[in-house]
């Protein structure tokens, strides 16, 4: 990940990565607005509006989109507000202002440090210099995972993660899968390191697919994953008869 990003953004310095995790429909509005609707602002009149934000009476609509405005704005006294109001903010806002405080820290540390940075932020989070990832895994053949596969899918998760600088968060099992919530440098492979993962579990036992389904955008309990599997299944398995036919 850390290559693409690089050739985005060549001339970036250092990256700043979101810590909390966030609900992905905010996200997306707020990376919307930012991308799409924020226009040239003028910053004195933002910073002389800022105590607004506070005031119980100011349309929500209108002090979400005067967060994300002064946001953009690399002031100390701007980043205390926001900082000020994230600790009690609206309950309709929380994650707005989440995105937006960390937003204008990357901004701050810009403008101070003389660097150029970029902030980075998805569903799951991360901490530091890792993103935070889900990952399914899944049995040949669907086949229910016995206990000492279990032991063996946890044990080799967990040594593998550490010799790849991550750190294990989780692993919880269904029938025939396994989710895992792990951490992972945000200049590692997390498709590597899985199927790193996956050659090694399967030296023990070759009882694992190959394949697995990774994400940073939101964690799914076991229902959410079975069903998500089920589906996924159904259209291999449809796809695989129209092209028989």
């Amino acid at each position: 990940m850390l290559d693409k990003v690089k050739k985005i953004f060549p001339n970036i310095d250092k990256f700043n990565i979101f810590e909390g995790s966030i609900d992905p429909d905010t996200q997306t509005e707020y990376f919307d607005y930012v991308i799409n609707k924020r226009e040239d602002i003028d910053e004195d009149e933002l910073i002389k509006k800022k105590n607004k934000i506070f005031d119980n009476d100011f349309d929500i609509e209108e002090k979400k989109y005067l967060i994300a405005d002064l946001a953009s704005i690399p002031d100390v006294e701007v980043f205390r507000t926001l900082e000020k109001y994230a600790k009690n903010p609206d309950e309709e806002l929380k994650y707005w202002i989440a995105i937006a405080l960390q937003e204008n820290k990357a901004f701050l540390k810009s403008d101070l440090l003389d660097e150029k940075q970029i902030f980075i932020s998805t569903g799951l989070g991360g901490e530091e210099n890792n993103l935070r990832y889900f990952v399914i895994l899944i049995s040949e053949d669907q086949q229910e995972f016995t206990d000492v596969q279990k032991r063996i899918i946890t044990s080799e998760l967990k040594f593998c993660l550490k010799n790849n600088d991550s750190k294990f968060e989780r692993v919880e099992f269904g029938k025939y899968f396994a989710t895992v919530l792990t951490l992972v440098p945000f200049e590692h492979s997390v498709q590597k390191i899985f199927s790193k993962i996956i050659a090694e579990i399967n030296e023990l036992g070759d009882f694992m697919s190959e394949h697995f389904i990774i994400s940073n955008v939101k964690a799914l309990n076991i229902t959410e994953a079975d069903k998500l599997i089920a589906d996924l299944l159904k259209k291999s398995k449809e796809m695989r008869i129209r092209f028989q036919e």
